[in-house]
């Protein structure tokens, strides 16, 4: 494979997976999120439920959308 197609390769396949994580994170934070307000049963893990949340929504996801939109940067 020559490099220019294995740089497209690269830059589609860091794409896909930047992608799926951005997608789980806003996910799982957003579930989290939900579950932590809805159900009461989760009223004694309420701190972990937010902070887990957070670590998701406002850490993990925003560096993997830029990735995944912009690649080569």
């Amino acid at each position: 494979m020559t490099d220019v197609r294995q740089s497209a390769a690269r830059r589609r396949a860091i794409r896909i997976l930047a992608t799926i994580m951005a997608t789980a994170a806003i996910a799982f934070g957003v579930v989290t999120m939900v579950i932590g307000i809805v159900i009461p049963e989760q009223a004694p893990h309420a701190f972990h439920n937010v902070m887990v949340a957070t670590l998701l929504l406002v850490v993990s996801a925003p560096p993997a959308v830029l990735v995944a939109r912009w690649p080569d940067d």
